[in-house]
């Protein structure tokens, strides 16, 4: 009797410990979907989006603006929602912001402490966050309670880590061109 208690606990204990890793996150592989992936997804799903965006105006690391798409609009109304690409137009980074009163955050808050561990917790003012891992991605769950109703907001980001030092070395190199844009604008100061 007390070895199979001792099986059970042990068994209990390991089932705790364990790590589901997901592959997919509200439809999209992040870190693995191109964007012309992704914007086959969203073709098939009918969703409305536009890719004439990229990081301060460049299309060296492109920006997909989606304005409506089921597999986030499912869980709340959004306010925001953008995906990142790496130069080599690989889905690095998906983030969705919500309009909402808490409902949204307490799904989500559940649903990511019950699959993924917890390695960053933070809280100041109206403000929170929650920074899961799940291998390679790491999960940020935010909130500015401050503002009544759908005022307040929820904010899910997936982060692709592996790419943030090539998507680094890209911004550096956009920086250096806008400013020297902008000092040739600026002329003889």
């Amino acid at each position: 009797m007390k070895l199979i208690k001792t099986l059970l606990f042990t068994a209990a204990c390991t089932a705790n410990s364990m790590q589901v890793y997901a592959k997919t996150y509200m439809g999209l592989d992040v870190g693995e979907h191109t964007q012309t992936q992704v914007k086959h997804v969203f073709d098939e799903a009918k969703a409305n989006y536009d890719t004439g965006y990229g990081y301060k105006g460049y299309s060296g690391l492109g920006m997909i603006k989606v304005t409506s798409y089921s597999g986030f609009d499912k869980y709340g109304t959004v306010t925001s929602a953008w995906l990142h690409f790496t130069p080599d137009k690989q889905l690095y980074k998906l983030e969705v912001t919500y309009g909402d009163a808490g409902s949204t955050h307490t799904l989500f808050s559940d649903a990511l402490s019950s699959k993924y561990k917890l390695i960053g917790n933070t809280s100041r003012g109206f403000n929170s966050s929650q920074v899961y891992v799940d291998e390679d991605v790491h999960i940020t769950l935010a909130r500015n309670a401050f503002g009544f109703g759908s005022d307040q907001k929820t904010i899910l980001t997936y982060e692709f880590q592996p790419a943030l030092s090539e998507v680094y070395v890209m911004k550096q190199l956009i920086e250096k061109a806008v400013a020297k844009k902008n000092a040739n604008k600026a002329g003889d100061l």
